[in-house]
């Protein structure tokens, strides 16, 4: 899951409002969404629900989606798979297992079912967890992978043992909060409309429950809740994600004006992240400390909310801009000197092979990095990571450079070379296949008799000039040359 800039309303249904352009009221509740996902729901979806996310180039660039899952072709299959088509037999993802082919007699030709619906193949099931928590990462309490700035159950973080104290942080309800209700998550996280996104916030427990974890599962209701001690004690239940290595490490940059584009823990303005200003230690545990000196903080957790683009080609080096927060930020020593950290990017491959590029150019908000030529084809993870504190991940995919070498024509066979062809659909509108010319300009027919990444063999009413390969990943024109049979 992305970070979300394009925000969604939540009331009875989901609708788009307006991207954020400014700070929330402060003091909260609720707090201003400009750091990770929002707190809203995600279940019960519709496709246009969907859209609103993964259309949003803010997010995800639309033209991205069809290059993620092309470069499934020939992968192994997942077990289990959102595909909706998959055969007796298969064992990698082939074009056929997501798309669906039907025969119309007004073109006499096969043509794609619809297949742009998200929840075709990422079923929202009645009853069970949201499409977002139905993988296999959610299950198994893998949070991280989407939720960057958390830590993951079982991952061997501090979490404290103490007995709690008056100044420990209640999830909600404490006996004696604050004069506002400090000392809670609530404090900060509660329901409410946030203006400047125009989002209305839920709370901690719709926000948790609209997951849809536990619904068919009741040991996933552990994750979150012990019931068998008392209420001073649930929030030892939400450390066990929200660990204090990760809440002492949250922080955006704030309007201060002492220290623009700066992430500075302790001298920022209060309530733009858990370390930037006393009032921030106030909120959560009901009483005064220095901020900059919270147990555990450090490098702030970088938040990434975008990319300038989400694909580039196999082959050749380029340059990606990635936009966020907290990608440099100020730690604060002992003898109140300060020291900048800066983020360097990890590429996680499928495989879990991991790529650690470090960015030329970086300020708290950006940076800006090269991709390597040699990088295979593939989806990638995309982090920003400081020291042992990472982001959460986007989607980067380096899609195969499509080029044709040469093409032979003997009679009516032509054989066709190259790279990056993938795979052929004969369907209308597949976009695959070839346009073949002679030297008057006129179209040639041809038919495909064979086809795979590296090569085609076709057979044509007459030997083409020029052929043009429309393959997923592109288009090229060659000229055709003859071969004459040796006598």
């Amino acid at each position: 899951m992305v970070a979300i800039i394009k925000q969604i309303k939540f009331t009875t249904f989901l609708m788009v409002a307006t991207a954020a352009t400014s700070w929330a009221t402060v003091p909260p509740p609720p707090v201003n969404q400009f750091i990770g996902i929002p707190d809203s729901s995600f279940n019960n979806l519709v496709e246009a629900n969907c859209r609103v996310c993964h259309e949003d180039s803010g997010v995800v660039n639309p033209g991205s989606i069809p290059d993620r899952h092309h470069l499934l072709v020939n992968a192994p299959l997942a077990d289990p798979t959102s595909a909706p088509f998959v055969a007796v037999g298969d064992t990698t993802y082939q074009c056929l297992t997501c798309h669906s082919q039907v025969w119309d007699q007004a073109s006499f030709t096969y043509v794609f079912e619809t297949f742009r619906d998200c929840l075709l193949c990422h079923e929202q099931i009645a009853g069970e967890a949201s499409v977002h928590h139905l993988t296999t990462k959610a299950q198994t309490q893998d949070c991280k992978a989407c939720h960057g700035p958390i830590d993951n159950p079982n991952d061997g973080h501090y979490i404290p043992t103490y007995i709690p104290s008056l100044v420990t942080p209640w999830p909600s309800d404490k006996p004696n909060p604050g004069t506002n209700g400090e000392g809670t998550c609530t404090f900060c996280h509660e329901s409410g409309l946030d203006g400047a996104s125009d989002l209305y916030v839920l709370t901690n427990a719709q926000t948790h429950h609209s997951t849809g974890l536990g619904l068919n599962n009741s040991t996933q209701c552990n994750w979150c809740h012990d019931f068998s001690k008392g209420r001073e004690y649930y929030i030892r239940k939400c450390e066990e994600c929200h660990g204090v290595g990760s809440l002492h490490n949250i922080q955006a940059d704030s309007p201060a004006s002492n220290n623009v584009n700066s992430i500075v823990p302790g001298a920022e303005e209060a309530y733009f992240g858990h370390i930037g200003h006393n009032d921030d230690c106030y909120g959560c545990h009901g009483f005064t400390a220095m901020s900059a000196a919270a147990p555990y903080s450090g490098p702030v957790i970088p938040d990434l909310t975008g990319l300038n683009v989400f694909s580039v080609i196999e082959g050749s080096a380029a340059t990606v801009i990635a936009t966020g927060n907290a990608f440099t930020n100020a730690v604060v020593g002992i003898g109140g000197e300060e020291m900048g950290v800066i983020s360097n990017v990890t590429l996680t491959a499928a495989d879990g092979s991991v790529v650690e590029l470090i960015p030329s150019a970086i300020a708290a908000d950006s940076l800006e990095v090269t991709i390597p030529a040699d990088l295979p084809a593939g989806n990638y993870a995309f982090r920003v990571v400081k020291a042992d504190k990472v982001s959460n991940a986007v989607n980067l995919s380096v899609v195969p450079a499509m080029a044709t070498q040469y093409i032979l024509c003997r009679g009516t066979s032509i054989t066709i070379k190259g790279t990056g062809y993938s795979q052929f659909v004969d369907a209308l509108d597949s976009g695959t296949g070839l346009v073949a010319i002679d030297r008057s300009g006129s179209e040639v027919d041809c038919s495909v008799r064979t086809w795979d990444d590296t090569t085609i063999s076709a057979t044509c009413s007459a030997c083409p000039s020029t052929v043009t390969v429309n393959s997923i990943w592109g288009q090229d024109s060659e000229r055709a040359r003859v071969l004459r049979s040796r006598r």
